[in-house]
């Protein structure tokens, strides 16, 4: 399995069948980070090269991959033809040809106002609040609109809005999702460190960070089944309520951690967010002295976490789980397409009526994440754009067997809910089953027990 632990000292990623050396000083420029190199380490990760980088860094990675031949033309060429006929790669050209990644100033100007609006009418309505209900009313609005601002701030961190494909509106994109972080008190860095690298190896284990759960929740690794855990079906619901109190708090873990880090971009952003923490509890403390109440905010919190995690843990934890060996060094790079990968790892939330307002409504209120198929497809196409991709990628699934998981949100729920149930069962049958063998292997000794007791004493 790859392991970002001890690397070598230069990492070789494969792009369109050229494997490209990334030195130790290159890796600490890298603006996603370093650890996801160290993850791709004599992998192929061209799909995902091209789906996380803007048109400039692709320039780039072809300049890179070009000097790798070697001056050898023929076989640069060779090989980046080779790629032209893959699953995504056909797709990415066809969304590229309908002008998909253009940006929509109106649909983000639309999102903010009622994302930042939500927060901001919440806010008035707790603060001037003399007693009673319009506290919590308020909360609801701040919730609802931390809930919406996440959605938002997944776009901007994700560079849906670029003008110009280039690094300069990359960073436009960050900077706007930093001061969206002020309000909802999630971080940047975090989310990439976190977010990114679930894109870059979705539900890969010992690689994606999204599902290391436990000691909370275990949805088909092997552990030890105790008076808490055996529950975890029952609790699963109520406990992923604290997702953006755990993300919060994770937010404060990431930027100390990473403040004095090697990799450069990330010290810088560490710093930025730790700056932006700072403000965030300025908000807060501020909304508690005008309106006397500490609760309701516990409450914002609890159902913004809700009803992002709701969304979030639907779409992948009840689904496959995949482990990735790592090739040695001069061996053929393990390789698994972003197509397939996605297509056994994700799972789309779709209406229950089938009807297209319910499939509109859908779309709106959980920041286009319902459709996360295309979105893992093209992680940088503006959320508007999404859906009209969705009858392409059907079609390839269907031409080439891939799935194409879509459930209602209860469906989805339940897919979650049965693999912690089964797999409580299944680690109990385990654990019974070691038991009777330690039992078994003590009663056979039993007869021989004299016999030892007296060699022990001489």
């Amino acid at each position: 399995m790859v392991s970002p632990k001890d690397p070598p000292a230069d990492v070789t990623v494969y792009y369109k069948g050229v494997g490209i050396k990334v030195s130790p000083e290159w890796q600490k420029k890298h603006p996603g980070g370093d650890k996801v190199l160290k993850i791709f380490h004599n992998r192929d990760a061209t799909d995902i090269m091209t789906a996380m980088h803007s048109e400039q860094a692709q320039k780039m990675l072809i300049a890179m991959a070009k000097s790798s031949c070697a001056g050898d033309s023929e076989e640069f060429t060779s090989k980046m033809e080779s790629y032209k006929d893959s699953h995504y790669m056909k797709l990415y050209q066809k969304a590229k040809e309908l002008n998909l990644f253009e940006p929509n100033l109106a649909d983000e100007i639309f999102k903010s106002f009622y994302s930042f609006g939500s927060v901001f009418l919440g806010v008035y309505l707790s603060c001037s609040a003399a007693m009673g209900h319009r506290v919590w009313l308020g909360a609801s609005f701040i919730a609802f609109g931390w809930f919406q601002l996440g959605w938002l701030g997944h776009d901007w961190s994700h560079h849906t809005y670029l003008p110009k494909s280039n690094s300069k509106w990359c960073r436009v994109n960050d900077w706007l999702a930093w001061w969206l972080s002020v309000i909802r008190g999630t971080t940047l860095l975090n989310w990439k460190l976190r977010h990114n690298t679930h894109h870059c190896c979705t539900n890969e284990i010992g690689n994606d960070p999204d599902i290391r759960l436990s000691p909370l929740l275990h949805f088909f690794e092997e552990f030890e089944v105790n008076g808490l855990t055996a529950w975890q079906h029952v609790y699963y619901l109520p406990s992923i309520g604290l997702l953006h109190i755990y993300w919060h708090y994770e937010s404060w873990m990431a930027s100390i951690k990473n403040s004095k880090g090697k990799n450069l971009a990330n010290r810088f952003w560490a710093q930025a967010d730790f700056l932006c923490l700072s403000l965030h509890w300025v908000f807060l403390i501020s909304i508690i002295y005008f309106s006397g109440h500490v609760l309701p905010l516990v409450y914002a919190y609890y159902m913004s976490g809700f009803g992002t995690a709701i969304v979030v843990f639907s779409s992948h934890y009840g689904e496959e789980r995949l482990i990735v060996e790592k090739a040695k060094d001069g061996e053929s790079p393990a390789h698994i397409g972003l197509f397939e990968e996605t297509s056994k790892t994700v799972r789309n939330i779709t209406s229950f009526s089938g009807a297209q307002w319910e499939e509109s409504f859908w779309f709106w209120l959980t920041g286009g994440l319902n459709v996360q198929f295309e979105h893992h497809m093209f992680p940088m196409m503006p959320r508007c754009n999404l859906c009209i991709m969705k009858s392409a990628i059907k079609q390839v699934c269907a031409e080439h067997n891939f799935e194409f998981r879509e459930s209602s949100l209860y469906g989805c729920v339940v897919a979650c809910l049965l693999p912690l149930k089964k797999n409580v069962e299944t680690n109990l049958k385990r654990m019974c089953s070691n038991l009777a063998s330690r039992k078994a292997s003590a009663e056979d000794c039993a007869p021989h027990a004299p016999k030892l007791r007296r060699r022990q004493k001489c």
